[in-house]
């Protein structure tokens, strides 16, 4: 049995599970220090490749999740001043999410932080070896879907 329960030897997918876990707890922690999550980072990065503002369904939509979840998370994120709403003016029942000055410091900050986390994971491969990783993995992401 691997560690997945599975009677098939450990392989792929157990090593992925406990890299992203490791990973996702550095990013987390390293998150945490400037008030964000990865929640947070990925919606204020969504904000500011579409130019600063989404509707609440566009934001849902890009997080892959129901409105009901982004609702609650701008709310959150409007408490902490990182994003305000709008009303958006082609739809007068719709809303916009609007990212703010102190949300574009810390999508910055939060981006810094990420990158800082790849680098150490990434310290001592070759540059071919990285290359190949980023190849690999964008492949088993476009097939899992």
């Amino acid at each position: 049995m691997n560690d997945l329960g599975c009677s098939s030897a450990p392989g792929v997918t157990s090593h992925l599970l406990r890299t992203a876990e490791k990973v996702e707890r550095a990013l987390e922690r390293a998150l945490g220090e400037i008030g964000l999550s990865s929640g947070k980072l990925i919606l204020l990065g969504g904000l500011v490749q579409a130019g600063g503002q989404l509707s609440l369904g566009e934001l849902a939509a890009h997080r892959s999740c129901v409105k009901s979840n982004i609702t609650k998370l701008v709310d959150r994120m409007e408490e902490d001043g990182l994003v305000h709403r709008r009303d958006d003016p082609a739809d007068r029942r719709g809303v916009l999410a609007e990212i703010t000055p102190l949300g574009r410091d810390r999508q910055a900050e939060g981006d810094r932080a990420a990158r800082r986390i790849e680098e150490d994971l990434t310290r001592g491969l070759a540059a071919e070896d990285v290359a190949a990783l980023r190849r690999v993995l964008d492949e088993l992401a476009v097939r899992s879907g």
